[in-house]
């Protein structure tokens, strides 16, 4: 079973920064998006007239939106969540991409606690930050337990990203190894079975505007499991 940790009340939301996140093309997250893209042919929804509703976080080139905006009939509607107000400005006066599209300028944790859409069946949790909550801290293992809690998808396609830190005791393996246990009580407690899409050899890349942290990139295919409806 997964019990989150509390987060200290006042805590858990960072001040906005008035500046731009450096969306920068790279090789990673065009790949990142194409996996993304091609997974959501897993999905019965993707060929029934459920189609595809997405929730991602993205930046201000949307490109995530963009690859998305390839599935064509089979997108019903895709949730932007950006809580930087330059760059959701410049979002919303996309006029490119202004069909099928929500935008909401908050913090991805008020989105989960008030606005989610439970029909939400493809998920990119691109947030870059830590994985693992601590006290003085959410991290996206709490945003992730909330989504799945809510949900009311029987499959769904979930993304994220995480930064690794640099520790001498705590290698980029065994970071990595302790964020794929815990999701995987996440989703069990979340009565979900589940298939790893991405090898583990290649979940690691370099980020950018991260110096020399590495960043871990998950792709999963979930399945509610009919014996814990």
């Amino acid at each position: 079973e997964y019990h989150p940790v509390i987060v200290i009340p006042g805590r858990e939301i960072k001040n906005r920064i008035p500046g731009e996140y450096p969306d920068l093309p790279t090789k990673e997250k065009a790949k990142n998006n194409i996996s993304i893209l091609h997974a959501c042919k897993l999905l019965k929804s993707y060929y029934n007239k459920e189609g595809i509703n997405a929730l991602i976080l993205d930046g201000k080139e949307m490109r995530t939106t963009r690859t998305l905006q390839s599935l064509g009939d089979k997108l019903k509607s895709i949730n932007i969540v950006e809580y930087n107000n330059p760059t959701y400005e410049l979002m919303i006066n996309e006029k490119k991409l202004k069909s099928k599209i929500h935008y909401y300028n908050c913090h991805i944790k008020e989105y989960i606690d008030d606005l989610n859409d439970p029909n939400t069946n493809v998920v990119y949790f691109d947030i870059m930050s830590t994985f693992f909550t601590s006290e003085k801290s959410f991290g996206s293992d709490i945003i992730i337990h909330k989504f799945l809690q809510q949900s009311m998808c029987d499959e769904i396609i979930l993304a994220a990203t995480f930064c690794l830190r640099n520790s001498v005791s705590q290698s980029h393996e065994i970071q990595q190894k302790k964020i794929l246990l815990l999701l995987d009580k996440i989703f069990t407690a979340n009565g979900f079975l589940y298939k790893s899409l991405i090898s583990n050899k290649k979940l690691r890349y370099k980020g950018q505007n991260t110096g020399n942290k590495s960043m871990m990139f998950v792709l999963f295919y979930l399945k509610r499991d009919a014996n814990k409806k």
